[in-house]
């Protein structure tokens, strides 16, 4: 079920940002017709965050503009799993439309978690007083404001509305044909879930470097193969779904936070290199984080060999 906050009913008097819907998918229904519940489901908590990010201030809209990119990000994803039911020219158009919708908002997410999830964790009073760390906050506070201020701008309700109509347009134009003979949603299902993990699995394979940009083509192959099975999970037995979820979610979760270290370490860099009096706060900030970076980089593979070879709930 779906929390009343979850669908962004008022607490309060304040609109609260419009998290997913549980997957509206049943037995019985076409493969076509199960995608277009997808993404309908994926339309609302879009529009939904659309509408309560520009009724807040720049600074108070981050969460309903990180699920507006969620929501847009599972969009892609539905599109991704449902792509042999789809016409061509559908998946070719709509995913890069959408992902360029989503990247306009990249840049003031990535300094939310910046600021709150890696300069707030090393704050105690007696660093906050040093002009170092004190200016360093304030370089960060600065360009969060800013990239607050440009992902409103770009979240033009009217725009976003334009986008929305014109994909649920096309989407009333998909064919709606019944299911290919021998092939029911629950065989659809199965198959484009063995197809997703050993996608991941291909990318955990290339991830054995340890490099970055590796583990984050893995962190991204396991979000997709997260996606599929919550969209399907109706289909699949609940205890198994949920204990699956859970470590995959684990997963990705350490995934999320090496990539979110390496993208703050490519920001601290460019900082300190403009302005060399922020490179001991940088550094520091850095050393901080470095023993837990490090720690996870060397275990993550190692704890999610088991999503990935296990047993899955299909």
């Amino acid at each position: 079920m779906v929390q009343d906050q979850d669908r962004g009913i008022p607490e309060a008097g304040q609109p609260q940002p419009l998290h997913a819907e549980t997957s509206p998918l049943q037995r019985g229904l076409t493969v076509e017709e199960a995608f277009v519940a997808l993404a309908r489901s994926c339309v609302r908590q879009w529009q939904g965050n659309v509408a309560g990010a520009s009724h807040a201030e720049a600074d108070q809209a981050a969460e309903f503009i990180h699920q507006i990119r969620v929501a847009l990000r599972r969009l892609r994803s539905a599109m991704k799993v449902f792509a042999p039911a789809l016409p061509s020219a559908f998946t070719e158009t709509w995913p890069q439309r959408l992902r360029d919708n989503a990247d306009r908002f990249g840049p003031a997410r990535d300094l939310d978690v910046l600021r709150t999830e890696l300069l707030d964790a090393i704050a105690p009073e007696w660093l906050i007083g040093t002009v170092a760390f004190r200016d360093l906050v304030d370089v960060v506070d600065r360009e969060r404001h800013t990239a607050n201020e440009a992902a409103k701008r770009a979240l033009d309700p009217e725009e976003q509305a334009r986008i929305a109509l014109a994909f649920n347009a096309d989407l009333l134009q998909l064919p709606r044909r019944g299911p290919a003979p021998g092939l029911e949603l629950t065989e659809f299902a199965r198959e484009r879930l063995v197809r997703a993990r050993r996608r991941a699995r291909e990318r955990f394979n290339a991830a054995s470097s340890l490099e970055p940009a590796q583990l984050h083509r893995l962190r991204i192959g396991l979000k997709d193969l997260r996606y599929a099975v919550e969209f399907f999970a109706p289909l699949l037995g609940r205890k198994t779904v949920r204990s699956y979820l859970e470590r995959l979610t684990q997963a990705q979760t350490t995934l999320g936070f090496l990539q979110d270290l390496e993208v703050a370490r490519g920001r601290l860099e460019i900082w300190a290199h403009a302005a060399p009096s922020l490179s001991l706060a940088a550094g520091f900030v850095l050393g901080w984080h470095g023993p837990r970076y490090s720690g996870l980089r060397s275990r993550v593979l190692e704890e999610t060999r088991p999503v990935l070879w296990g047993r899955t709930p299909w």
